[in-house]
C-alpha cells in the first residue's frame, strides 16, 4: 500500500512538472510571437458624393472619407444615399495598407403606379408621373479667358463657367472681350444634358496708324488737324486712318504744313527742314560796277508761284566773262560809258554750277537731269550765251520741294545800255 501511494505521488509530481514546463513554453512563444493586432485603412468615395458609409453595419460618416485603424481581415462596406440604390462590397484589409472603394451609385427606379382597386365600375385614372427635368447646362470656355458671357442678352459672368438650370430649347450665347470681336452662337439645350462651347476669339484689327514727325531744327510745335501734339521729334500714336494735315511751327522759322494719309497699323514719316524767316530777302537785282565795267559776279533764283525765298548764287568762280564793243574788242574791263557792250558767258567745269542754299530739301532739274541737294547741288547751263546791252539771260530751272515740282529762274542782267 505504501508503494502504491508512493507511485501515485510520483505521478502527480511528473504532471506538475509537465504543466510548469508547458506553461513556460507557451509564455516564451507568446513573447516571441505576440497576437497580431495590426490595422489598415479604407478610402471610400462615391459618385455622387454624400453617401452614408457603414462598415460592418457601423456608421462611419459620408463619402468621401478615409476610414483609419481598420483591423486587418474581412469586412463589409455599405453605402446608402437617398434616391439611389444601396451598395455593398466585401473587402479584405491588410495591415498598413489602404484599400480604395469608389462606386458609382445607381439612381433608384421610379415606383410603378399602384393598380386601381377592384371591382370598380370604371377604371380609376392612373396617377400622373412625376415631371422629368426640363433644364440642361452650358459649359462655356474661351481663348483668351475672361470674356463676358451673355445668355439671351442676360449677363451670366466670365469664362470659363458652367451655366446650370438652363431651360431646354433654343438660346443665344454671346461672348464679349475688349480688343476682340464679339462672338455669338445659337444653341439648343436638352434636358439633363450639357452643351459645350469653347471658341477662340478674334482680335479686332487695328483702325489707327502712326505718324513719325521730325524737323531740322528740332523742337518745332506739331499740330495734327489744328490740335497741338507736342514737339519734334515725336511719334504720334493712335491716329485714325484717313486724311490729316500736319503743321510745324517754330519761332523765327516759316510755318510748314503737309497733307498726309494714314493707314491702319502703318507709320507715315514726316521730316522737314524749316526755313528761317530772316532768309526771306529779295535779290532780284544783280549789281555790276559800271565805273569799271566789271562783270556781275552773282545771279539769283527769282520768285515764282511756289517759291517764297529767292536765293542768291555766287557764280563768278565758274564763269569766264568777256566784253565786246565796237571800239575795243574783247576786254576784261569795259570803261564806263562804252556803248554796244555785249557780255559773253563761258561756263567752266563742263557747264555745272553748284548752288548752296538754305533749302536743303530742294532737287534741281535742268536739261532733263535731276540733282539731289544736300549741302550743294549743280545744274547745267549752255556752254556759251551772249547777253546784249539792256537784256538779261535767264535759265529756267525746274526743282522739287517736298515732292511738288515747280520752276524758278537763274538770271544775269547786262546793265549796259546803248549810248
Amino acid at each position: 500500500m505504501n508503494n502504491s501511494k508512493l507511485k501515485r505521488n510520483k505521478h502527480i509530481l511528473e504532471i506538475i512538472i509537465l504543466i510548469i514546463t508547458s506553461g513556460f513554453s507557451i509564455y516564451s512563444a507568446l513573447q516571441d510571437h505576440p497576437i497580431d493586432d495590426e490595422t489598415g485603412s479604407i478610402s471610400v468615395i462615391s459618385s455622387p458624393i454624400g453617401a452614408d458609409i457603414f462598415l460592418d453595419d457601423t456608421y462611419e460618416g459620408e463619402t468621401p472619407k478615409i476610414l483609419e485603424d481598420v483591423k486587418q481581415g474581412s469586412h463589409t462596406v455599405t453605402l446608402t444615399l437617398a434616391e439611389h440604390e444601396d451598395w455593398s462590397k466585401d473587402i479584405s484589409v491588410d495591415a498598413d495598407k489602404t484599400i480604395s472603394v469608389s462606386p458609382t451609385l445607381t439612381p433608384s427606379p421610379e415606383p410603378s403606379p399602384e393598380p386601381s382597386p377592384e371591382p370598380s365600375p370604371e377604371p380609376s385614372p392612373e396617377p400622373s408621373p412625376e415631371p422629368s427635368s426640363s433644364t440642361g447646362s452650358i459649359s462655356v470656355t474661351s481663348s483668351p479667358t475672361g470674356a463676358d458671357i451673355f445668355l439671351d442678352d442676360t449677363y451670366e459672368g466670365e469664362t470659363p463657367k458652367i451655366l446650370d438650370d438652363v431651360k431646354q430649347g433654343s438660346h443665344i450665347v454671346t461672348l464679349t472681350l475688349a480688343e476682340y470681336e464679339d462672338w455669338s452662337k445659337d444653341i439648343s439645350v436638352e434636358a439633363d444634358k450639357t452643351v459645350s462651347l469653347s471658341p477662340t476669339l478674334t482680335p479686332i484689327p487695328p483702325s489707327t496708324g502712326f505718324i513719325s514727325v521730325t524737323s531740322s531744327p528740332t523742337g518745332a510745335d506739331i499740330f495734327l488737324d489744328d490740335t497741338y501734339e507736342g514737339e519734334t521729334p515725336k511719334i504720334l500714336e493712335d491716329v485714325k486712318q484717313g486724311s490729316h494735315t500736319v503743321t510745324l511751327k517754330l519761332a523765327k522759322y516759316e510755318n510748314w504744313s503737309k497733307d498726309i494719309s494714314v493707314e491702319a497699323d502703318k507709320t507715315v514719316s514726316v521730316s522737314h527742314t524749316l526755313i528761317p524767316t530772316e532768309s526771306l530777302k529779295d535779290t532780284s537785282d544783280v549789281s555790276t560796277d559800271k565805273s569799271t565795267g566789271t562783270s556781275a559776279n552773282s545771279a539769283f533764283i527769282s520768285d515764282s508761284e511756289n517759291v517764297k525765298t529767292p536765293t542768291s548764287v555766287d557764280i563768278s568762280p565758274y564763269l569766264d566773262w568777256s566784253f565786246t564793243t565796237s571800239e575795243y574788242g574783247p576786254l576784261n574791263n569795259v570803261p564806263e560809258g562804252s556803248s554796244y557792250v555785249t557780255v559773253t558767258i563761258h561756263i567752266k567745269n563742263d557747264g555745272e554750277i553748284p548752288i548752296s542754299t538754305d533749302r536743303s530739301c530742294w532737287k534741281f532739274i535742268s536739261n532733263g537731269f535731276s540733282y539731289s541737294y544736300d549741302t550743294s547741288t549743280v545744274f547745267n547751263l549752255p556752254s556759251q550765251d551772249e547777253v546784249n546791252p539792256g537784256e538779261s539771260l535767264t535759265f529756267t530751272i525746274k526743282y522739287v520741294v517736298e515732292g511738288e515740282p515747280t520752276t524758278a529762274s537763274l538770271s544775269y542782267i547786262n546793265p549796259y545800255t546803248d549810248v
